[in-house]
């Protein structure tokens, strides 16, 4: 009983390309499940091993928690203005052109 368009049926290989192809996918797949699973396991380490409170002073603000917490705000700052940066440079190139 697959779905509408035959998501349980194993795609039929045409060639050897396309079922080499076919199997390097679901390694990657594999391999990022993996990778995932060992960099979550590492950030609960790193969490559990920076539990101690610290005060972060910024002008005026004083903010009082885990460093962990702190660490963790920054990581997520600092992607954020990657990202906005990369789609700004993305967005001239296309509109240059």
């Amino acid at each position: 009983m697959g779905g509408r368009f035959g998501a349980n049926k194993l795609p039929e290989a045409t060639t050897p390309t396309h079922n080499l192809l076919y199997w390097e996918s679901r390694r990657a797949i594999v391999i990022r499940f993996i990778l995932g699973i060992v960099f979550g396991i590492l950030a609960l380490i790193f969490v559990f091993q920076n539990m101690e409170n610290i005060s972060v002073t910024f002008l005026a603000w004083t903010i009082t928690t885990s460093r962990a917490v702190i660490l963790f705000i920054l990581l997520a700052a600092g992607f954020i203005v990657g990202w906005a940066v990369g789609s700004i440079g993305r967005w001239r190139r296309k509109t240059r052109r």
